[in-house]
């Protein structure tokens, strides 16, 4: 479905001081306050995926207040509002999975969430990752019901049969928090800053891995995230970690070269272009930000053409 002439015009100008570096809390305000008016079916057929190939930036503020909009709904079951959520990850392919091994993982993190006073309400989260993707490229408005183990185990283990070496995929782990409209704007808040409270999270973090990597699973996890933010997080962190794999299997190199057409990121080598993988939604501006902080990590020239 096309977008309409006043959400494009409130887009674009907020797209327009973004890249002025200005305030666009104005502009976004507005843009949640048109898309709140519209009905459910008119925001699951809108064009996200045109925006994103005409203007980037303005596809990604579209993509991610949708997902900021859906990430809150009630539950009529239990007289309570839901908030979804993500725990960014990267996997390790080609991976086992053993009957039950991943389910222990949601289990140690929804007492995690319970325990550390992160949450004042019911955390229940997926029993698999869902892998980052083209179906998750149109999953805007999550569900539980997308989210059941058949499915996100048959991705992972499709995955690993078409993995040839050990390579890194994103994902992320679903969740949901039932609870009071104020816990949830509070927690909510509390997420955006998630990545500067990262000690509280230190411990669990060391005991998921060691616990994954007993039954053969390499994974790496990150502090919770918006539901809006939460893919995003995970492409960068697989980004680093294959950058990570590179530097230290060549420890000569200094310099790699990247295309980035279309949300494809590319290698340029002297034979053909090597796939990096999609980032589907990031500007070229979030690419050279993250080339910037990943080449000084890692003392290494990167250039994106």
């Amino acid at each position: 479905m096309t977008i309409s002439p006043t959400i494009l015009q409130v887009i674009e100008q907020g797209a327009r001081v973004a890249r002025a570096g200005g305030n666009t809390k104005p502009y976004f305000d507005r843009l949640s306050d048109e898309l709140l008016q519209l009905p459910e079916d008119t925001l699951q057929r809108m064009d996200v995926a045109s925006l994103l190939e005409s203007d980037r930036l303005a596809g990604q503020i579209l993509t991610r207040h949708i997902r900021e909009l859906h990430a809150c709904r009630y539950d009529e079951t239990l007289n309570l509002d839901q908030l979804f959520f993500a725990f960014p990850l990267t996997l390790q392919l080609p991976v086992h999975l053993p009957d039950n091994a991943l389910v222990t993982v949601s289990v140690m993190l929804s007492h995690w969430l319970s325990t550390h006073g992160l949450i004042d309400g019911h955390a229940s989260l997926a029993e698999c990752p869902l892998l980052d993707g083209v179906e998750t490229q149109r999953q805007l408005r999550p569900s539980f019901n997308s989210w059941n183990p058949p499915t996100t185990l048959s991705g992972l283990e499709r995955a690993s049969k078409e993995s040839t070496a050990p390579r890194h995929v994103a994902a992320i782990w679903p969740g949901a928090l039932t609870s009071t409209p104020a816990t949830l704007m509070y927690f909510q808040t509390k997420l955006r800053t998630m990545q500067s409270v990262a000690p509280e999270f230190t411990t669990i973090k060391k005991q998921v891995e060691a616990s994954m990597l007993e039954v053969g699973i390499s994974l790496t996890l990150f502090p919770p995230a918006s539901w809006a933010n939460g893919l995003s997080l995970s492409r960068i962190a697989r980004f680093r970690a294959q950058l990570l794999a590179q530097v230290r299997a060549h420890p000569l190199k200094k310099e790699w070269s990247f295309s980035f057409v279309q949300g494809e990121l590319s290698e340029l080598t002297e034979t053909e272009p090597t796939s990096w993988g999609s980032f589907y939604e990031e500007t070229r501006e979030d690419m050279l930000a993250l080339f910037a902080s990943a080449a000084r990590s890692h003392n290494v020239k990167l250039r994106l053409r």
